[in-house]
């Protein structure tokens, strides 16, 4: 049996201020998904950090309870049933800057 994968670097940014989301990926054929978010900060932030799901590409919905980042953290946001096409990560900016943020998606089917 072969497996589909798909592994891609899909974010990168400095001195993040303002909300943003990252590219997204075609899991087509995928059946599990995961996105590693690696964000630093000076400290004094206030952000939420959520994996997202569509199927046209255009509406996204949260498929999972937002994480609140107040720090540098190293996140996973996972799927083990996959059934959006599309998917990709919405960081949402209250308060405070990122210094860096990179997002990794990993997928398989």
């Amino acid at each position: 049996m072969a497996f589909k994968f798909l592994y891609d670097d899909i974010y990168t940014a400095t001195g993040l201020a303002a909300s943003a989301q990252t590219n997204d990926i075609d899991a087509t054929f995928m059946d599990k998904v995961s996105a590693q978010v690696e964000i630093t900060t000076a400290g004094g932030v206030t952000w939420t950090g959520v994996l997202q799901g569509s199927n046209d590409g255009v509406t996204w919905v949260d498929t999972q309870t937002p994480t609140s980042i107040t720090n540098t953290v190293n996140l996973i946001f996972s799927i083990s049933d996959a059934t959006s096409r599309y998917y990709r990560v919405s960081l949402v900016r209250t308060s405070g800057t990122l210094s860096t943020v990179n997002v990794r998606m990993f997928a398989k089917g």
